[in-house]
């Protein structure tokens, strides 16, 4: 064993939460159900953890200690609030309670005496008293721990029914205008993605926090809307329990619509789901059970109603992530086998198509050294992963890709210190690849996340992070035949804008995401008509 360990647990076991990969962490001290089963997913992470150590030969042969701390408290009282430090030792203090004010520069101090290593930061400075009391030797003897089963923890089960309303703000720029959409409920509401078939024929998903005193208040459900020519119109939609759901994707031809995303099941295990409209009601899609810690599709595109794709990720049994392709034949849904490039991983986040045999795929490969962007592309009998440049980056990632006249569009950002969150664009033009760095389009960190062709021009969404406000914003970028240009689209609300997908069909295009106001957030829809 190392004279020194430092284990830091992943945010669905640091009672921390991270959705969609695992629960979020609600309501903390309010009796929520979410929030308590993700404080003993923790609880039973660590007691595991401190019983291999403490049952290890080497625990009752030396002077070891286990430090168990938390980063921060639920205030800012001192800098960081009041956190939980406990101390187990083979052979030191028991049931000890230190009344002296220790902070976390205390804790690096007190490592750093016990391993000889030189003052850091402000560890040293006066005030900053070492916690050697809790570490002393008292001669007792050593003893393995043994952890308490996890609590069985009921979720509410009612499905809720959420009163249907709309949105107000209908403000224009740019040429866009914001439009008025329906939302569940009073609580927050958002888009993820937008699929248009035809001016008249256009659909959005995404999902909703539910505000009924009988539903899980904290579980994010799904949600769609559809788009007639005239108006939108709330499209209910089933869930797969009363735990998280949410659709990121949407993919719709004439009459039939998919949607994509992840749902937890009754033991809280992320898994794909797939949401299909049959020409007047939703249902959940029969998709492949996979032997998996976890699974999510991200993005779907149809070619017709017996030939749709979604694309994802998987997390193997080893932890490994790897790419998830999965194909509609109008019978059943099959997993596809899909290139996985990476030495540490691989992601696919978006997916276009331009017939059966030419559909693309793009994400991003991880390295040893660094993360690149990754393209698949399937020629009508599998999948093969292509070539692209880097733009000089060590880190990118592509989030999303349009095909268009036998030329292919995908955009991301780059994520490596040197150009951190700069929107990223790879074109495909007569078998060559380019790549781009935009330094004209946003003034911040970068994340974006749609791209689409109509009007005689490429479209790209996403937002910006800005300093000012401490807020992003939404942004819309064109480019024509003299280059890339950032457009002023509308910004509504007083908080974050994102916009997280856009579709063109005829002569409309759609961007779908979310606005956020002093009540929470609204689903935002905008529309740029033909010119």
């Amino acid at each position: 064993m190392p004279g020194f360990s430092w284990v830091i647990p992943d945010e669905c076991r640091d009672q921390h939460g991270d959705p969609p990969y695992c629960l979020d962490s609600g309501n903390t001290g309010g009796g929520d159900p979410q929030d308590q089963h993700l404080l003993s997913i923790g609880d039973q992470y660590l007691g595991h953890l401190v019983a291999q150590i403490t049952h290890a030969r080497f625990w009752a042969k030396g002077n070891n200690a286990i430090d168990i701390v938390y980063d921060e408290g639920d205030n800012n009282v001192g800098g960081g609030g009041r956190v939980a430090d406990i101390v187990v030792t083979s052979h030191g203090p028991r049931h000890m309670t230190d009344p002296t004010h220790y902070s976390h520069y205390s804790l690096l101090l007190t490592i750093q005496k016990d391993f000889g290593v030189a003052c850091l930061q402000h560890s040293c400075d006066a005030g900053v008293k070492p916690m050697s009391p809790l570490f002393a030797v008292t001669g007792a003897a050593a003893a393995p721990f043994t952890p308490l089963s996890e609590p069985k923890i009921t979720t509410p089960t009612p499905v809720p029914s959420e009163p249907v309303k709309f949105t107000t703000n209908t403000s224009s720029g740019g040429g866009w205008t914001v439009q008025r959409v329906p939302m569940l409920g009073t609580n927050d509401n958002s888009f993820g993605g937008v699929a248009a078939v035809s001016s008249s024929d256009v659909w959005a998903a995404g999902n909703f926090l539910p505000d009924t005193s009988a539903s899980n208040q904290v579980a994010t459900l799904a949600m769609a809307a559809h788009f007639d020519g005239k108006k939108w119109t709330q499209t209910p939609v089933p869930d797969t329990g009363p735990n998280y759901n949410t659709l990121f994707g949407v993919a719709a031809t004439r009459g039939r619509a998919w949607a994509v995303g992840v749902a937890l099941n009754k033991a809280f295990q992320a898994h794909g789901l797939i949401e299909a409209w049959n020409g007047s009601a939703w249902h959940i899609s029969k998709s492949p059970k996979l032997n998996t810690q976890r699974d999510i599709l991200l993005s779907a595109t149809a070619v017709s109603p017996k030939d749709v794709w979604a694309v994802g990720e998987q997390q193997l049994r080893s932890g490994l992530f790897h790419t998830l392709v999965e194909h509609w034949d109008g019978s059943r849904w099959s997993v596809v086998p899909s290139p996985n490039p990476g030495t540490n991983g691989d992601h696919l986040f978006g997916v276009a198509q331009d017939g059966s045999d030419n559909i693309w795929a793009v994400g991003q490969q991880n390295g040893r050294r660094s993360d690149a962007p990754l393209v698949e592309h399937w020629n009508g009998q599998h999948w093969t992963a292509m070539k692209v440049p880097t733009a000089g980056l060590s880190n990118g990632l592509l989030q999303a890709v349009a095909v268009s006249g036998g030329e292919v569009w995908a955009v991301g950002q780059s994520d490596d210190a040197a150009h951190q969150g700069h929107p990223l664009v790879e074109h495909l033009n007569h078998g060559t690849w380019r790549a781009q760095l935009l330094s004209n389009v946003g003034e911040a960190w970068s994340d974006i996340d749609g791209v689409a062709v109509g009007h005689d021009a490429v479209w790209l969404v996403g937002s910006i992070f800005d300093k000012k406000s401490d807020t992003e914003h939404a942004v819309v970028a064109e480019r024509t035949a003299s280059g890339w240009k950032q457009v002023s689209a509308p910004n509504p609300g007083t908080g974050d804008r994102i916009v997280g997908g856009v579709s063109a069909a005829g002569d409309t295009v759609w961007a779908a995401g979310l606005f956020e106001t002093d009540a929470g957030r609204s689903p935002l829809v905008e529309l740029h008509p033909s010119k």
